[in-house]
């Protein structure tokens, strides 16, 4: 944050006054505060635009937390607090999976950020729901990962597209409270707010356990075992072998 002092002004005050001292037969007073004036408010706008800097820069950070989020939505709490933990992530493990999500998120990014334009949600964070659903299977509903062209079998039911983008937006435009509950837009880089949205997304179920989302923190160290087989069954000794959304997200910002 940056400060602007009294004493910061006093001192440019007296530079200024020093220095129109000097100017041979001096000037009339009240053109010498004019200049003393004038040069206050350019130091307040210039020093604002880079408080302002500072601010826009440390929201571009993985480890930014808003804190109003922080201090009111207790599941955006809980996923920041996780990321604070975390201290290794197991990208030898899960390196075949961290190069693949990468070469599709690059060969198809435009259909990403297609998706994002339409439902102002980040990209990135598009792609690694997809990869969670299907492995990025484009035949597939980003919904829940069944297959395009007929009604869906599993959570949520009774979906029908043909096509992988339509889908898409249907299915992040069902969370469209949500992205707004967590402030997140299409340039959204606030890890904390994109894995509440995907722990919401995915379901309620581990949270509301008080267990690990392996959905969210696979790959790392914060998540150990674990995992629901199927909608409403979990089974405490499966060990999830997907990357989180966390993995994925973070591997696109190396």
């Amino acid at each position: 944050m940056v400060t602007i002092t009294n004493k910061s002004i006093e001192m440019n005050e007296k530079e200024i006054v020093d220095g129109v001292s000097e100017v041979e037969g001096g000037l009339p007073i009240d053109e010498m505060e004019r200049i003393i004036e004038t040069d206050e408010e350019e130091i307040v706008d210039n020093l604002t635009e880079v408080e302002d800097s500072l601010l826009i820069d440390k929201e571009q950070g993985k480890d930014y937390i808003n804190q109003e989020l922080y201090n009111s939505s207790q599941l955006y709490k809980h996923e920041a607090d996780l990321i604070s933990q975390i201290n290794i992530v197991y990208t030898d493990t899960f390196s075949w999976d961290i190069d693949n999500f990468k070469r599709i998120y690059s060969e198809n990014k435009d259909k990403y950020e297609a998706i994002s334009a339409e439902t102002d949600m980040p990209p990135k964070l598009i792609a690694a729901i997809h990869y969670r659903e299907s492995g990025c299977n484009f035949n597939t509903y980003l919904h829940n990962g069944d297959p395009l062209g007929k009604p869906t079998t599993h959570v949520p039911k009774g979906i029908l597209f043909d096509n992988f983008t339509d889908g898409a937006i249907d299915a992040m435009s069902k969370f469209e409270g949500i992205r707004d509950d967590y402030k997140l837009t299409s340039d959204s880089k606030d890890m904390a707010a994109m894995l509440a949205f995907a722990e919401k997304y995915n379901g309620l179920g581990y949270y509301k356990h008080d267990r690990i989302s392996p959905y969210v923190f696979s790959g790392s160290d914060v998540y150990k075992m674990g995992k629901y087989i199927s909608d409403g069954t979990y089974d405490s000794t499966t060990i999830d072998i997907q990357p989180g959304v966390y993995l994925l997200i973070s591997s696109l910002e190396e």
